[in-house]
């Protein structure tokens, strides 16, 4: 048995790389005869604030203290000089940010970026600071060493990729379906949260009115135990079409009750919140499918009929965006890259987005005529992916232009439906992809470059389930996602945790 705790040395670690940085078009570039120099990170020194001591003179006390500034990460690299083109002399030249990878490895292929290592650490945006080739010369054989290419770079930030695990939680809570998955990372003025810990999940009501209406399951410790909430102001019979976390509320919109159902997510786990509706603004046979929050001043939902609508304040109501005129198809998905721009799709190969946060919104021709597309997610301005929802072919596609081209996205199978498109930072993202008899969660951490299926290891099995619909992550550090739906019996519901 293969001891996981084992430490690691410095030959079991290769160096990758991405010029220009992570992009669903660039696939990393294996560093041949390189290593990495040691990284750095300085988190800032906290300085104390201080105050005359009450009860002695000639004295202070701590009553606070400032946190140090953060600075950008340091490493370096290094490459043996060979007769062929200088790698790193090049990249000095275009003076462009490169991303790097270090694969952490110790019985896999180091020349297979997805599975030939056991973890990896991610530097984006690197910048390189100096570039200088060592022993570049000699008098003589006495003075003969190897030549190197070295370099200094600069990086936002450093953290682990690590290979991802799968298992169903919660399943003695779980007895109807889950709708939907949110996680809760927090406020400022917590002490160190874990921002993967509190999980909110809606589950499925029960029966003709009055029956037993959707509830709201929720945890605190990352999944091992749940509590539950009913949603007063939700029907038996109404469904919860999607949910975002809303600044310090969960905010949930349901197609069937044509409105927005919130509760305050502190007092949730306080015990004493209450559920608000919110009809305001909505039009009848033009309800609402998809949320997105840019922040909690700039939220877009969608809904039937090609209908968008905007809300600064989900505790008030939303207003009409888009009436159906630049679709009329429904609308399933909407994704807020920030204030200003947003994509959203849906049947009949429907792609519109803006560019100035709602002011006008333009329409493009979809990637596949005539399917209808179940996902959607802004990665940049203008690269989008796109995936075929109910009916479709379960392709994911991808365009860099703002629609005016599409090209398939290679996937590891062939899948029949895309429910989900979710990223986390540039590099990180998971999907949700079905081939008709279970879904699959897929995660990529090259910014949709490659894609693999979760969980990781060739022998890794995937949990059975009859289909999974929403995906909620966490931290770009915390290598942590859910999933949810329903469970392989076709009644329960199931909640699927993936952990590195």
């Amino acid at each position: 048995m293969t001891n996981q705790n084992l430490a690691v040395s410095a030959i079991n670690i290769r160096a990758w790389y991405v010029e220009g940085g992570v992009h669903p078009t660039r696939p990393p570039q294996f560093l041949a005869l390189g290593k990495f120099g040691d990284p750095t990170k300085s988190i800032g020194e906290a300085a104390k604030i201080g105050a005359p001591d009450p009860n002695s003179f000639n004295r202070d006390v701590q009553v606070g203290t400032v946190e140090g500034a953060d600075e950008r990460a340091t490493f370096s690299v290094s490459v043996r000089y060979t007769v062929q083109a200088a790698i790193l002399m090049a990249m000095k030249n275009k003076r462009c940010r490169v991303d790097w990878f270090a694969l952490v490895g110790k019985c896999g292929n180091p020349q297979d970026f997805t599975e030939g290592g056991e973890k990896w650490v991610y530097f984006p945006d690197g910048k390189m600071s100096q570039q200088s080739v060592e022993n570049f010369g000699a008098f003589d054989r006495g003075e003969n060493n190897p030549a190197n290419e070295n370099a200094d770079f600069t990086s936002e930030d450093y953290w682990e990729y690590l290979m991802m695990s799968q298992e169903a939680v919660g399943a003695a809570y779980t007895t109807r379906q889950i709708y939907t998955v949110d996680v809760y990372t927090g406020n400022e003025c917590e002490n160190c949260p874990d921002p993967c810990d509190r999980v909110l999940a809606t589950m499925a009501g029960v029966g003709a009115t009055p029956g037993t209406k959707p509830v709201l399951l929720y945890s605190d410790d990352g999944s091992e135990t749940f509590s539950t909430d009913i949603i007063t102001t939700l029907h038996s019979n109404e469904e919860v079409s999607d949910g975002a976390v809303v600044g310090g509320d969960i905010v949930y919109i349901s197609n069937t009750s044509c409105s927005i159902h919130w509760t305050d997510i502190e007092l949730l786990y306080d015990n004493s919140n209450t559920w608000s509706e919110v009809l305001s603004g909505f039009v009848a046979t033009k309800c609402p499918n998809a949320i997105s929050a840019a922040d909690p001043r700039h939220i877009w939902i969608v809904g039937d009929g090609g209908y968008v609508y905007f809300s600064s304040n989900h505790k008030t109501g939303v207003s009409v965006q888009d009436a159906g005129v630049v679709t009329t198809q429904h609308l399933r998905a909407v994704h807020a890259l920030d204030t200003k721009n947003v994509l959203a799709a849906g049947d009949s190969n429907a792609v519109v987005y803006t560019k100035n946060g709602g002011v006008s919104w333009q329409s493009v021709t979809g990637p596949s005529v005539g399917i209808n597309m179940g996902a959607c997610w802004m990665w940049d301005e203008a690269t989008w992916f796109v995936g075929e929802g109910a009916g479709g072919t379960g392709k994911l596609w991808l365009t860099t232009n703002r629609g005016n081209s599409w090209t398939e996205v290679g996937l590891p199978a062939a899948y029949v439906r895309i429910y989900k498109i979710q990223f986390i930072s540039e590099a990180e993202g998971f999907l949700l992809a079905s081939d008709g008899s279970k879904t699959y969660v897929l995660r990529t951490i090259t910014a949709g470059n490659e894609w693999v299926v979760l969980p990781q290891g060739k022998k890794a099995v995937a949990v059975d389930n009859t289909f999974l619909t929403d995906l909620a992550v966490c931290s770009k550090t915390g290598n942590t996602a859910y999933a949810g739906g329903l469970a392989p019996n076709g009644t329960a519901g199931i909640i699927v945790k993936m952990s590195g």
